[in-house]
């Protein structure tokens, strides 16, 4: 009877070991940037992720890489190049959806290298999930910057146009207007140098930390003598008399303090 016991009990102690213990995973949760959906969980709350499915951690990672290359890819511009309103539109997007997806994935990561088992890609997740922290950190600058120069372009397109209507509108006879230079409109750029423009093709410019100066027309090729030149003091009169709030102004640019050093590349 003894050894009959004794083999039961051995065989109850082997089953017993035998079963893998099984780990209930964190609740699934999704972040949807673009038209990229990926799925991600709280796995520091596993404090070993070798009892889990290691198909659920490989697949939270690997949806996480897919949707931070695209990401990535799509906001690398920096604050020099040149960005359509979807990439704008992109990186506002993931300040708002990112940050949690990010963290969560981090820790993640962590309880990963200290596991037992082993989980495929860790350094490009880990490459991908600190490019995309970094990118988030740099956007609040990066999107004023951004915001700023298209501002800036819209403003300079619409310049000429603006130009040549003011031109058309004031430099049209009048009857009984005094004789003299007609300023038609003024602009300053975003450098602070203003112009203001006359109807003869004149102007008068003046830079920060600079007076006024005349500058006459372009000479007239076909003209059969030169013209006389022009009295610079009555087109400053005139410049000083053009009021402050018609002159159209540039939007500027906030002052350059974002530096890029990512020594990796931007993923592909």
């Amino acid at each position: 009877m003894i050894p009959l016991r004794l083999t039961a009990l051995c065989l109850c102690v082997l089953s017993s070991a035998c079963v893998k213990r099984v780990v209930t995973p964190p609740p699934e949760a999704f972040v949807t940037l673009g038209s990229d959906r990926a799925s991600y969980r709280d796995w520091s709350r596993v404090g070993d992720l070798c009892a889990v499915d290691p198909k659920l951690v490989q697949q939270d990672f690997d949806s996480m890489n897919t949707l931070l290359a695209n990401f990535l890819g799509q906001t690398s511009a920096g604050p020099d190049g040149v960005w359509g309103e979807e990439h704008v539109a992109l990186l506002e997007e993931a300040q708002r959806v990112l940050p949690v997806a990010l963290d969560l994935q981090k820790r993640g990561l962590n309880q990963a290298a200290r596991a037992g088992c082993r989980f495929e890609g860790l350094t490009r997740t880990q490459e991908l999930t600190d490019l995309g922290r970094k990118r988030l950190a740099e956007a609040p600058e990066l999107l004023e910057v951004v915001k700023a120069k298209k501002a800036l372009a819209a403003w300079r397109d619409g310049r000429l146009g603006a130009q040549q209507a003011a031109s058309e509108k004031a430099c049209a006879p009048v009857k009984g207007r005094p004789p003299g230079p007609v300023v038609y409109a003024a602009f300053e750029d975003e450098k602070g140098r203003t112009e203001w423009m006359f109807c003869d093709g004149s102007k008068v410019a003046a830079s920060p930390g600079s007076l006024p100066a005349y500058e006459p027309p372009a000479p007239d090729a076909a003209a059969k003598k030169p013209k006389k030149p022009a009295e610079p003091k009555a087109y400053l009169d005139a410049q000083a008399k053009f009021p402050s709030a018609e002159v159209s102004r540039a939007p500027r640019l906030p002052v350059k303090k974002l530096v890029r050093k990512d020594d990796a590349p931007e993923p592909e």
